[in-house]
């Protein structure tokens, strides 16, 4: 059996403005298994591979995560890479996500649906 694992900067999973949490509900009841019972890490600002489904242990340490995931996937690279010889050892892991969506409240006028904001 294979165990996910990855990691996030401790400034940022100390830091009281990053809202990190650890869910165990969702919508006032038990959350559910797809969406990480018993535990999920939900870290706002940061790739969705950080926010960790069904979590089992945290490690509080002063590296990043040697896992296969950390290491090997879910990293940046330039766009003009070499895939055939790649070296991920040299690419950092991927963190920040910029928020790339927008909220909006939305009124039905008949047969459709109208955005506002």
């Amino acid at each position: 059996q294979t165990i996910y694992g990855a990691s996030i900067p401790a400034d940022i999973a100390m830091d009281k403005k990053s809202e990190v949490l650890l869910a165990y509900k969702m919508n006032e009841e038990p959350i559910p298994a797809d969406h990480g019972y018993p535990i999920r890490a939900v870290v706002p600002g940061i790739v969705g591979a950080r926010n960790v489904k069904w979590v089992g242990k945290i490690i509080a340490s002063d590296k990043e995560s040697d896992s296969h995931w950390q290491q090997n996937d879910y990293k940046g690279f330039n766009s003009s890479i070499d895939w055939h010889n790649v070296d991920f050892t040299t690419a950092p892991a991927i963190q920040e996500l910029p928020v790339i969506s927008a909220i909006c409240s939305a009124r039905v006028e008949g047969d459709e649906v109208v955005a506002q904001g």
